[in-house]
């Protein structure tokens, strides 16, 4: 099946590589590759206008719109001569061959667990039943599994993922597909104001592997101050010490400026099923350089790797890769799933509702493939681990929320908790500082050298996420801990390939999105993203009926004044930065947008940039906090065991039970939930061998 959809994949490619006007083998490389912008009535997302815009030609616009008919004697006549007239056809051959070779190589990496959806019969039992292939999912799926005597059923909404969210550098492409739940948020007056239809775009994975399939791939562990909090509440077995051996179980580290370190080293660890590797991106080598020379300034330098204790300044990012492929999290785990006889994977199975008998969980009704409704009955019980959105969705199908939404939804009670989808925390996200380059920072390439770059030597362009790898955690607020984290969305002049998918990514309205791709028609450009790492408001997620069921109705927190008094400290510092001598070779320039209805574009206005941040702010992937750990239901959802209070044999385990989200990415502190979880069940169900990690040891402490 993998080789069926990367041969899929290849063709798209090499329909560019072939009719791109690629007149001969040895141009094939250099600068005949063609891209074009025109006068078109079309914009990236396909929103008629009577003004003129850039059409963007992507390769998969171009595959689609080709017939894809190769007469291979016609192409070697064709492609087959070198510029000075000579037959080259077997240099030709040995260039498919080797796309070949490599397109094998690839698919050998890319393996998925059989789909038994429909071999799971009305009334089966099994002993327990995870509920979500994300991160927790997978992890829990595979763990739980390892013990022979547990017979584990894992369910997935989604399907498998598409091939091009493997490619790294195509990270965006999959969003708003299949592999999406296209959920979006309440409009809030306080940001997103000139996103499409004023609401921000809610990426949640629907596939194997979850949001890890989607995001990023960053991985970034947090702050000490992010394990100090969850101390100082009293969960007192989740701080660092004991999060430190649960990382180190499942991590396989592969960068040597982290693995060839006397001392980090010790924090790290070989062997483990997530590869995580730095992305070795030469290509921003130069710009990274700039940075360095012109945050120092600030007291701030670019490290070659953060810890807990060291998170101030820049870093190239390590991330969840391997061999130049995206690893979700259903790849890391579930890769030996078809010779485990107890483990088995559902796709096309969507949890409906959790079945009781009094307070005590006894199984999960869901739906199938072709629409059938599956009772599973469990013997052990019940993991939930389908994210921030959809646990806390469930529970409230399922009877277990707060008494008022239960009651106005007809649903019967099964455990009455205010606090069930309460307390949704996510990283707001501006998105409104353009900066155009009139020297190009970086080398551009042709289509077809990244395809060819990509698949021979798995690098290039293709390979990796550009300059968003490269972040920096800022501390405007001068109280010794980073509050907003920067982050990069580089694009070179009339770019085709990443811009189209990524500004559909951000939802930005028409308006915003034409002004956009007019700024790269002639220029380089980049959009600079400014988080808040701890915004102050929250918002919640409660459930809805439709015709089919029921829906989330997901509300973020507003912006509060301090938030966006924090947003405006990073964009003046950010101002001072660009003006350093060490960007003078590039000649960056802040464009501002004009946004409807606010003042004229002002770089040195602070009203301008109040107005900005109101229209352009999102909210990035990360969320936590709407299934919380607390020490009594008053306070949260599940307690420090991961138990949901008030019912028998249910967990919940995945980003929505940490109450204060982390000052980074959700995937890494997510694995840690998902180590803690499994020791914590192991353990409770008595398997041999558990081992939940609370014990003290002689570890070194102070990373």
């Amino acid at each position: 099946m993998a080789s069926i959809r990367i041969s899929c994949l290849l063709m798209g490619l090499l329909t560019v590589f072939l009719g791109t006007e690629v007149h001969s083998y040895a141009a094939s490389f250099g600068s005949l590759a063609h891209t074009a912008s025109a006068t078109a009535t079309t914009t990236t997302r396909s929103v008629t206008t009577t003004t003129r815009v850039v059409r963007k030609r992507t390769w998969a616009t171009q595959s689609s719109n080709k017939a894809f008919n190769i007469n291979m004697l016609d192409m070697c006549h064709r492609y087959g001569y070198n510029v000075d007239g000579q037959f080259v056809v077997p240099e030709f051959m040995k260039l498919l061959n080797a796309l070949n070779r490599a397109q094998c190589h690839m698919a050998s990496e890319i393996l998925y667990p059989r789909d038994y959806c429909l071999s799971i019969k009305d009334e089966d039992k099994v002993d327990l039943i995870v509920i979500g292939s994300g991160t927790a999912g997978s992890l829990l799926a595979a763990k739980l599994s390892d013990n022979r005597d547990l017979k584990v059923l894992l369910l997935e909404a989604g399907n498998l993922p598409l091939m091009t969210s493997e490619i790294p550098g195509l990270w965006a492409d999959s969003i708003g597909t299949e592999m999406d739940w296209k959920y979006f948020a309440v409009a809030d007056e306080t940001f997103g104001q000139s996103l499409d239809g004023k609401k921000v775009n809610v990426i949640r994975g629907k596939c194997l592997g979850g949001t890890t399939a989607m995001n990023n791939m960053l991985y970034d562990r947090g702050l000490e101050k992010d394990y100090l909090y969850l101390e100082s509440i009293g969960l007192t077995k989740w701080g660092w010490k004991y999060a430190l051996k649960l990382y180190k179980k499942s991590e396989d580290c592969k960068f040597e400026k982290i693995t060839t370190s006397k001392t980090v080293k010790n924090f790290h660890s070989q062997g483990g099923k997530v590869s995580v590797d730095s992305f070795r991106n030469t290509r921003t080598l130069g710009i990274r350089q700039s940075f360095s020379k012109a945050i120092s300034s600030s007291n701030l330098k670019t490290v070659d790797y953060f810890d807990v204790k060291n998170h101030r300044g820049f870093v190239s990012s390590i991330a969840m890769i391997k061999n130049g492929l995206r690893l979700n999290a259903a790849r890391a785990f579930l890769t030996d799933a078809n010779r485990k006889y107890n483990l088995r994977v559902a796709l096309k199975s969507t949890a409906k509702r959790l079945l009781f008998e009094d307070n005590k969980v006894v199984g999960v009704e869901f739906e199938n493939s072709i629409g059938e409704l599956i009772k599973v009955r469990v013997t052990e019980g019940v993991v939930l681990s389908a994210g921030p959105i959809g646990s806390p969705q469930l529970l409230l199908q399922s009877g277990i929320g707060p008494k008022s939404l239960l009651n106005s939804l007809a649903i019967p009670e099964v455990a009455v908790n205010e606090r069930v989808g309460s307390n949704l925390q996510a990283h707001a996200s501006f998105l409104g500082m353009i900066v155009s380059f009139e020297t190009q920072p970086l080398k551009a390439y042709s289509i077809s050298e990244m395809v060819y770059e990509y698949l021979l030597k798995q690098s290039g362009p293709l390979a990796n996420i550009g300059l968003s790898s490269f972040t920096g955690f800022i501390d405007v607020n001068e109280d010794g801990t980073p509050d907003v984290q920067i982050h990069f969305y580089y694009y070179s002049e009339d770019d085709t390939v990443f811009m189209p998918s990524q500004l559909d990514a951000f939802n930005f309205n028409d308006n915003i999105t034409e002004q956009i791709i007019d700024i790269n028609e002639n220029n380089d450009m980049e959009i600079v993203g400014i988080s808040l790492l701890h915004p102050t408001n929250s918002g919640n997620v409660i459930i809805e009926k439709t015709d089919n069921g029921y829906k989330p109705v997901i509300k973020y927190g507003s912006l509060h004044e301090d938030d966006v008094t924090t947003l405006l400290k990073a964009i003046e510092w950010f101002k001072k930065v660009l003006t350093s001598e060490a960007f003078e070779k590039y000649g960056p320039k802040i464009v501002p947008l004009k946004i409807a209805g606010g003042p004229e574009p002002n770089v040195d206005s602070e009203e301008y940039w109040k107005y900005a941040i109101k229209h352009l702010t999102t909210m990035n992937v990360q969320m936590a906090g709407t299934c919380s750990i607390a020490l009594n239901p008053s306070e949260g959802v599940v307690n420090q065991n991961l138990k949901v209070f008030g019912v028998e044999n249910l967990w919940v385990a995945d980003s929505s039970v940490i109450p204060r989200i982390f000052s980074t990415e959700s995937s890494a502190p997510t694995l840690f939930v998902a180590e803690k979880a499994n020791d914590i069940i192991k353990n409770q169900l008595g398997c041999k061998g558990s081992n939940e990690s609370n014990e003290d040891d002689d570890e070194n402490e102070n990373n």
